[in-house]
């Protein structure tokens, strides 16, 4: 019986088989050439899946401005646009012309300060231009910066009628009847009544203006003393000191409200204006009330402004 021994080794020699040698760089290169056919092949792939992608995609919608629009939107805003624009026009033109000739409730702020100030000298100056000999005030009233409100007579009518002129000729508008008329004065003369709103718009070539020198508010004392002292130089008597009326916060300011009263000739008033003014005073008087006295003295009482910084 002829048996598998597991055991016991082969002793039958097997035959050998021939060798074969492959140079290796032959083996390098056939790796780097399937590499390079498989990268391509993924590549491939990859590119036909993204354009059936793209072209399975709908089209973007378009989206287009609006070219119109409606009433309540737009052409609220170009009223708006165009008002702000004729004022900044009228800005710019005026520094070039060195005055500004806005009405005086469109002025900013601090242009109102400098208006005001200025405002006391240039209605006294052209009253004194525009007023001539012969021509008695019986009250004179200068109010809120805007309004001269005269009362008086004059010996002739022509020479009432000159001095309307005059004040026409001036910055001044002359308001009809009621408010300005001529009227006799049973046989002595005639009396008049002439009421008139200013036009002086802001004056940018003054060396004085008043934004350029505001107090502290702690410095009010010495501006109040300042006043009275200008005051007597110029012969006004004074009835006691400024008084407090009201004080009122604006933004980075305070405004500071006093009543003065005295005596004095309306000359010598006249030239304590305009001694505030060469002192560089940044006083405003918002309301002036003269009554004529006995003799040439007239009872004043005034209304003052002082703009300080916070």
């Amino acid at each position: 019986m002829v048996r598998i021994n597991l055991l016991k080794k082969n002793t039958m020699e097997r035959p050998e088989l021939p060798r074969f040698h492959i140079p290796i760089r032959l083996i390098t290169g056939i790796v780097i050439a399937a590499a390079a056919a498989a990268a391509m092949v993924a590549f491939g792939r990859n590119y036909l899946t993204k354009l059936r992608t793209a072209k399975s995609k709908p089209p973007a919608a378009q989206v287009s401005a609006p070219t119109s629009f409606t009433p309540s939107t737009y052409k609220k805003s170009d009223i708006v646009e165009d008002v702000v624009r004729e004022i900044s026009s009228e800005r710019a033109a005026g520094v070039t012309r060195r005055s500004l000739d806005l009405p005086y409730d469109e002025l900013s702020f601090l242009e109102k300060v400098n208006y005001e100030v200025l405002f006391g000298k240039n209605v006294f100056k052209l009253l004194s231009r525009a007023v001539p000999q012969g021509i008695g005030l019986r009250s004179l009233e200068v109010d809120n910066f805007q309004t001269v409100y005269a009362v008086g007579l004059g010996t002739t009518r022509e020479l009432v009628s000159s001095t309307f002129i005059a004040l026409k000729s001036e910055k001044l508008e002359l308001l009809p009847q009621p408010f300005s008329y001529i009227t006799s004065n049973n046989g002595d003369g005639y009396r008049f009544v002439v009421t008139c709103k200013t036009k002086f718009g802001l004056d940018l070539a003054d060396p004085f203006q008043a934004s350029d020198h505001l107090p502290a508010r702690e410095d009010l004392p010495v501006l109040k003393k300042k006043i009275i002292s200008l005051g007597e130089e110029a012969g006004v008597l004074w009835s006691g000191g400024p008084l407090q009326l009201d004080a009122e916060k604006i933004g980075a300011y305070r405004r500071f409200h006093y009543r003065c009263r005295g005596t004095a000739a309306y000359n010598d008033f006249v030239k304590f204006m305009i001694s505030l003014h060469a002192n560089k005073i940044p006083c405003a008087f918002k309301k002036v009330n003269m009554k004529a006295l006995n003799g040439s003295a007239v009872e004043i009482e005034s209304h003052l402004i002082f703009t300080a910084r916070e």
